[in-house]
């Protein structure tokens, strides 16, 4: 009996398959990257425009209740002229209300102070609210 002797190693066609398996992987990363990166620079925009909002309702929230002014407390405006914040643009509006929630003509102890901030995303303008209350101690 003669014995066929057994090679070792891959076949041609083996090697083929796994660099087509490795190429349809790597494509694929490839293609979602750009859309991670979107979303990620999308998200970070909107945490900033979050974190002005809450810092303008901080300093307000710093004043005593009598002294802060029904109206249009801030009118839009960049909120920085140089640097990481000069994109956005920030108005904040109080106004009174009631045990309801519904805007009053009558002071009743309770404030609503809205605070948009705007900024650019492709074109087109987006922005995001931050709806506090404040009430008379």
């Amino acid at each position: 009996m003669i014995k066929l002797k057994q090679k070792k190693g891959f076949s041609m066609s083996e090697v083929i398959v796994a660099i087509m398996v490795f190429t349809v992987g790597v494509l694929s990363v490839v293609e979602v990257f750009p859309l991670y990166r979107k979303m990620s620079r999308i998200s970070e925009k909107s945490s900033v425009a979050v974190f002005l909002a809450q810092e303008q309702v901080e300093n307000i929230f710093s004043q005593s209740y009598d002294s802060i002014t029904v109206g249009q407390f801030e009118v839009k405006h960049a909120v920085a002229a140089s640097g990481e914040f000069a994109p956005y643009q920030r108005k904040t509006d109080i106004s009174y209300v009631d045990g309801s929630y519904q805007n009053s003509a009558a002071d009743v102890g309770l404030k609503k102070v809205i605070t948009t901030v705007y900024w650019d995303e492709d074109g087109s303008e987006k922005s995001t609210d931050l709806v506090s209350l404040i009430s008379a101690k």
